[in-house]
């Protein structure tokens, strides 16, 4: 069983900033540090943080089913892609009905059979903290996603001033300079280039956050940072073509959804076979497929549908972590869920979701993406720590495996909480909570005299 633990732990601005020195330097110049502030606020004017504290048995099943379910949505890529690209616009978007996104779908297929590596992405799970269980999988965030700066740096921090830096569950960091050092050094590294809309923080500290990274092991002549709109293509040079302040970059990591990028550069990927070799893009095209909501009602029939009754060795492979998945259709598809959760394809932060209870709409989020193709998921609300706290999800980082040559495969090793007052959690709404994992009593941490204090 899960519990939730108040513990005194005070944070200054400076401590806190320290851990985004760029971010940091950028915003306080720029006249916005009102919005450094405000990402850091929970902990600079509490005097108390929550944690969420799980046992060691419930991190284990975390960590032990989060790989699987990884497993089944990418290897259910080699199904779509070998036997099935006449299902990618029913599944993905009447997009790929478009020239340019055929180009991109070849390209990222490309991608997909020559291992082209992923360096992270997010689980997004509704968790029962009373039995310590998963609920089921909301979705999987491998293409933009967000909030790894607090899911390393800061946890660590917290964890380390509380004194129990080895109860956190925080192996990311590591995990990427092993990959870093086994695997990226043995290529051949002219540049890496880190780029995002360093406007919104968010992206900057994600952004910073890889960045420091590159920066570490390859220094300052082989990286570098920037806006997406400072990436230059230079299609007379299609040996080398991607560039940024006068260096030469073949590897890049881009905070920017691949939608976007295709739409921005069409021309760009209906001659990607002409720049395919030059440079590697994190994420991969691939990671478009099991980021975009259509993978879980893609994966969901893959696994139940009696059209693809001939998969049965993919699904006796999956079938420990199939009772997972949520029931999900197209919405264009009649099915028989009266309780539901209607998501757009391609949706981010929240925007546009419909929650469905009895057939009926009860609440709705506005957003960017009205009027675009949907999915419905079986309605599945996430728990809460304890009676009258806020819902949380639960968030499981995953990471390439630095000591195995499968590329493919990525292994769970950060996890994270975020709690909201709404029944839809949205970046406006949420607040990161920190976790700690064992057999841990607050008296180990506080004192016994502080106790009553602490309660009250």
């Amino acid at each position: 069983m899960s519990k939730l633990l108040r513990l005194p732990l005070k944070s200054t601005e400076d401590e806190l900033y320290e851990l985004c020195p760029i971010t940091a330097t950028m915003l306080i110049a720029s006249g916005y540090e009102h919005d450094l502030y405000d990402q850091f606020s929970y902990p600079i004017e509490n005097d108390q943080i929550r944690f969420y504290n799980l046992s060691k048995k419930e991190i284990e099943d975390i960590l032990d089913q989060a790989p699987k379910m990884y497993g089944l949505i990418v290897d259910s890529l080699e199904i779509l892609f070998e036997k099935h690209k006449d299902k990618v616009s029913k599944y993905f978007g009447e997009i790929f009905n478009e020239a340019k996104y055929k180009n991109f779908l070849d390209y990222a297929a490309w991608t997909y059979e020559n291992d082209h590596v992923a360096l992270y992405g997010r689980f997004d799970i509704p968790y029962d903290y009373e039995n310590g269980k998963i609920k089921g999988i909301y979705e999987f965030n491998g293409d933009t996603p967000v909030m790894i700066h607090e899911s390393v740096y800061v946890q660590d921090l917290f964890s380390r001033k509380i004194g129990q830096p080895d109860s956190q569950v925080n192996l990311h960091y590591e995990y990427m300079k092993g990959f870093i050092s086994n695997h990226l050094k043995k290529e051949k590294v002219k540049g890496v280039g880190v780029f995002a809309d360093m406007a919104y923080i968010e992206d900057s500290l994600t952004a910073e956050y890889f960045f420091e990274l590159f920066h570490s092991e390859f220094g300052q002549d082989k990286t570098v940072i920037g806006q997406i709109s400072d990436l230059g293509f230079d299609n007379c040079s299609l040996s080398n073509p991607f560039n940024a302040y006068g260096k030469e970059l073949s590897h890049i990591f881009i905070l920017q959804p691949w939608e976007d990028m295709v739409d921005g550069s069409p021309e760009t990927f209906r001659i990607w076979r002409k720049w395919k070799d030059s440079v590697k893009f994190y994420e991969p095209a691939w990671r478009y497929f099991i980021s975009n909501k259509g993978i879980w009602a893609w994966v969901w029939d893959v696994m139940n549908s009696e059209e693809f009754s001939n998969e049965t060795e993919f699904r006796k492979m999956y079938s420990d972590v199939s009772g997972l998945l949520l029931e999900t259709r197209l919405t264009t598809d009649s099915h028989s869920m009266k309780d539901f959760c209607r998501k757009p394809l391609n949706g981010r932060l929240s925007n546009n979701i419909e929650i469905y209870k009895s057939s009926k709409l009860v609440t709705k989020t506005d957003g960017f993406y009205a009027n675009t193709e949907t999915v419905d998921q079986r309605l599945c609300m996430s728990g809460s720590i304890a009676p009258n706290e806020p819902m949380a999800i639960l968030g499981v980082w995953m990471a390439p495996d630095p000591s195995i040559d499968d590329k493919l495969t990525m292994e769970g090793v950060n996890i994270s909480f975020r709690e909201f007052d709404d029944d839809i959690n949205s970046i406006v709404n949420e607040k990161y909570i920190p976790h700690l994992f064992g057999n841990i009593e607050i008296e180990e941490i506080v004192g016994e005299e502080n106790l009553k204090a602490l309660s009250a």
